[in-house]
C-alpha cells in the first residue's frame, strides 16, 4: 500500500510505543506475526499495515485501533508517560531492595566483630536512627 498521511502519523507512533517499552523491531513484528522488514517499514512510514496487522499491534500495546489511528497523541503520550513512571517506580523499589540487603550485610560484617554487650548498644542505636548508625558502619569498613 502507498504512504499516506495516515501512515506518516502510525509509523512514528509505533515506533515510539515499541521504544517506550524497550522492544526491538524484530521483537515487535515477531509478537504481531510479521517480518522484521514490514515492521521497520510500516514504522517509516512507507506502508499502512493491512487491518490484520493494525488489529495486532492495538492489540499487542492494549490500544484500541481509533487510538493508534486518532491525529492528536494525547492519549498516548500519556499512557507513555504513565508506563514510563511505572518503570523507573519498580527499578526505585528494585534499588530500594538492593540498598537493604547490603544495608543488613554491612551490618552483619561490623557486627560479627564486636562483643555481646556491643551488639546491643548498636542494636539499641539502630533503633533509634538506623541511617546515622549505617553512615558510621561505612566508616569502620574504610
Amino acid at each position: 500500500m502507498a504512504s499516506s498521511k495516515k501512515s506518516d502519523i502510525l509509523g512514528p507512533r509505533i515506533r515510539l510505543l515499541r521504544l517506550d517499552r524497550g522492544l526491538s523491531i524484530k521483537e515487535l513484528a515477531d509478537s504481531v506475526g510479521v517480518h522484521r522488514n514490514t515492521m521497520s517499514d510500516i514504522e517509516n512510514g512507507k506502508f499502512f499495515p493491512n487491518p490484520k496487522t493494525l488489529l495486532a499491534i492495538s492489540k499487542f500495546f492494549n490500544l484500541s485501533v481509533e487510538k493508534m489511528l486518532a491525529s492528536e497523541q494525547v492519549e498516548i503520550a500519556k499512557e507513555s508517560t504513565t508506563n514510563l513512571m511505572h518503570r523507573i517506580l519498580e527499578l526505585e523499589n528494585r534499588i530500594n531492595g538492593i540498598k537493604d540487603v547490603l544495608d543488613q550485610d554491612l551490618l552483619s560484617v561490623v557486627t560479627s566483630s564486636l562483643s555481646i554487650d556491643d551488639r546491643n548498644v548498636l542494636g539499641s542505636a539502630l533503633s533509634q536512627n538506623k541511617e546515622s548508625v549505617l553512615i558510621f558502619c561505612k566508616t569502620l569498613i574504610k
